[in-house]
């Protein structure tokens, strides 16, 4: 029973561990992303106005 448990909570360490890393790198890119699409609405509304 307790080496279930170790196990499980290794197991969910690996998966909080895998969350985390997905996360930050989708965070790092929707970041990106959010820069990109400000800038390129920036440029538009310059030329426009």
């Amino acid at each position: 029973m307790i080496l279930h448990i170790r196990f499980f909570h290794k197991k969910h360490h690996l998966i909080l561990y895998f969350f985390n890393q997905s996360s930050k790198s989708f965070c790092k890119l929707f970041y990106s992303k959010n820069i990109l699409y400000s800038n390129i609405y920036f440029i538009i509304s310059y030329f426009y106005l």
